[in-house]
């Protein structure tokens, strides 16, 4: 009697096994497929069509930003996404790129103070340009 139960088991639990190792490869065919289809989309492309692709708008507002900003210049970035302003932090240096508070949901290691554009924070960090990414506008500071 305990003969059969082991066995009963060991029959049960390689049914389970081969049960979840098909679904396993089943679910790796599906996405190799769809990564082969998502890949295909893009041969051909150069890497700037690439990047536009998959970052859409901000390509073309870091292009915007790099032909009108100087080189050497401090900019604030409005925005609560803290992607974006990492994003933006790496295109467009050697800019030094400053952001208001960021969301601690996003971040949680994020120092979280606010920092409120008056005349004495945008002269303490030379902040000669602010972006509004949302809005696709650069504003140029006097």
């Amino acid at each position: 009697m305990i003969r059969t139960i082991r066995n009963f088991s060991g029959y049960l639990a390689a049914f389970l096994f081969a049960v979840w190792l098909a679904g396993a490869c089943w679910n790796t065919a599906t996405r190799t497929a769809a990564a082969a289809k998502g890949l295909h989309r893009t041969w051909g492309m150069d890497s700037n069509a690439k990047r536009r692709l998959l970052s859409g708008n901000v390509t073309d507002f870091v292009e915007q930003c790099r032909r009108e900003i100087p080189p050497h210049s401090t900019v604030f970035v409005v925005t609560d996404r803290l992607g974006l302003y990492y994003q933006l932090s790496y295109y467009l240096y050697p800019r030094k790129v400053l952001m208001n508070a960021a969301d601690r949901r996003v971040d949680r290691f994020a120092d979280n103070r606010p920092a409120t554009l008056t005349p004495e924070f945008i002269k303490a960090n030379n902040i000669s340009y602010i972006l509004v990414p949302g809005e696709s506008r650069i504003i140029k500071r006097d």
